[in-house]
């Protein structure tokens, strides 16, 4: 009877503690519908939809914890259904940004172009799993690179249908050893973790678990100082059928040419943004650079960081080129700062093209 007491006293105060966060993401969920009829810019939005993304994701933990359920479980059985994989994962890479920005870490988004956007699955319990991991490489990296790559699965692993999550960081790593346990509950990496980054070494285990909702695999890779690589294999996801994406390819971006003169990961980034938006892409050497005899040729470079602001590293400087004389003023110069996403580096190359369109029909 005490046992039985005891369980129904937990239940309780677990239901009143739902019932009051529910209470108070309400607020928050009006407060954003009101922020939404502001006259908010096209960056601004953004934010507020991802805001708007993390609440219902709230409430839906809310509801997976629910002890008036028949049959409480956690986490949810999976509820697949069509998304957008790009924006799902540039929503969480926008999340995620201030946290890195703070610990002076450059968050890179890489969604391979060949990768149809409309992906089979639970958006909820992929965000969970995302979230998670993009939360632990932030928090294990300082003044480094954490990385979130989309692509398909490496031939023989279900590639037509599977689709493959990587989030890679500079970190501080682990050892072999470790990596047979984090994966259990209340473990973590090493003796002392807690005690300088925080954290109950219960993260990896919730992803785990609801990876395998996803019917899905999650494994890790990492050497102590040299980061580490968390894996996502996900099956039967994407459709391999025609996409139906929208087209994205418009008429004055197609013409555009960019050198990309950015390093490593940061390249791979940009690189993939200007893919997918039809933008033709070189990055070799100066001298091996050929412009096109018609088009809008622009240079992408990392910009220099000035005095001790060290936001200007993680910032990108796009230079337009001139094609052939006579063509009109060319724009000038835009510095983007991280994260670099296709939804936010579309609208500025728009922009760049439309005055250089202009200018070109002004000349006599």
């Amino acid at each position: 009877m005490q046992g039985q007491r005891g369980s129904t006293q937990s239940e309780q105060k677990l239901a009143m503690l739902g019932h009051e966060l529910c209470s108070v993401l309400n607020g928050i969920q009006g407060m954003t519908e009101l922020l939404g009829g502001s006259g908010l810019n096209g960056e601004q939005r953004q934010l507020l939809e991802a805001t708007k993304l993390s609440v219902k994701q709230m409430h839906w933990l809310i509801e997976s914890f629910d002890p008036n359920r028949r049959a409480p479980v956690f986490p949810l059985p999976a509820r697949r259904c069509s998304l957008d994989g790009r924006i799902l994962l540039e929503q969480a890479v926008r999340c995620h940004a201030s946290a890195a920005k703070m610990k002076n870490n450059l968050l890179l988004l890489i969604f391979d172009p060949q990768l149809p956007p409309r992906w089979f699955s639970d958006a909820c319990l992929l965000r969970q799993v995302i979230d998670n991991l993009l939360s632990n490489s932030i928090k294990f990296t300082q003044s480094g690179q954490v990385v979130l790559e989309a692509r398909r699965p490496p031939a023989g692993q279900g590639r037509e249908k599977g689709l493959e999550l990587l989030i890679r960081d500079t970190g501080i790593g682990f050892s072999q050893a470790a990596a047979r346990r984090i994966f259990k509950p209340f473990e973590q990496a090493g003796p002392g973790i807690s005690r300088v980054y925080g954290g109950s070494g219960l993260g990896l285990y919730i992803c785990r678990r609801t990876v395998s909702r996803l019917q899905g695999q999650l494994d890790c890779s990492s050497q102590p100082g040299h980061g580490s690589c968390f894996r996502i294999f996900l099956p039967d996801v994407i459709d391999p059928g025609p996409s139906e994406e929208r087209e994205r390819k418009s008429s004055l971006l197609s013409c555009m040419t960019c050198f990309v003169t950015v390093p490593a990961d940061f390249g791979r980034s940009v690189e993939a943004l200007l893919t997918r938006m039809g933008i033709a892409v070189e990055s070799g050497r100066e001298e091996h650079r050929s412009c096109p005899e018609t088009g809008f040729v622009m240079e992408i470079s990392r910009a220099h960081s000035y005095g001790k602001d060290s936001a200007l590293e993680h910032s990108l400087l796009l230079t337009p080129e001139p094609v052939l004389s006579g063509t009109g003023p060319l724009p000038g110069d835009r510095q983007m700062q991280a994260p670099f996403l296709e939804s936010t580096l579309e609208p500025v190359l728009m922009e760049m093209a439309l005055e250089w369109r202009i200018g070109r029909q002004a000349v006599p």
